[in-house]
């Protein structure tokens, strides 16, 4: 089960739902959903990555540089598996999706990451949303997926 990716234009403000806080990192802001809380570690140099927790034990992640890198929340850690991988590429615009399913070895959770990078203008946009079980994923993803579009990237 693959995650759209959803984003704002480089520069323009997105639309946060009433009731929801601010991010705000070097290069980009996001809304902070009720009852999500920036956790985990923030990116070194801070500003490119954040992860928002929930008590529910979800957690919603943006890694959003200014131009290229990595996730570091992209690759699978110790223990873990990917269970579905798939990617598309645009030849006309140069933009690639990758979408992972990453399952705990444990089966304690479950991970979804998309990675879209753009060649032609050399920039990375990586989301990801860790759920206990798809039962949680399937109530959450509404929320997610609304948190996706509040997400303003900024330009130098």
């Amino acid at each position: 089960m693959a995650c759209a990716l959803i984003a704002s234009a480089p520069g323009a403000q997105a639309q946060r739902p009433a009731g929801w806080g601010v991010y705000k990192g070097d290069w980009f802001e996001v809304g902070v959903p009720p009852g999500f809380q920036v956790s985990g570690p923030v990116s070194k140099p801070p500003g490119d990555t954040v992860h928002l927790g929930s008590k529910e034990g979800v957690v919603f992640s943006v890694f959003s540089p200014l131009w290229n890198g990595t996730a570091p929340f992209a690759s699978p850690r110790t223990g873990e598996v990917v269970t579905e991988k798939d990617r598309t590429y645009d030849k006309a615009t140069e933009v690639s999706v990758e979408n992972l399913t990453i399952k705990a070895g444990d089966n304690s959770y479950v991970r979804f990451v998309s990675i879209r990078i753009d060649a032609k203008h050399n920039t990375n946009l990586t989301w990801g949303v860790q759920v206990p079980n798809m039962d949680v994923y399937a109530k959450i993803r509404p929320t997610y997926v609304k948190w996706k579009q509040t997400l303003t990237q900024f330009s130098d």
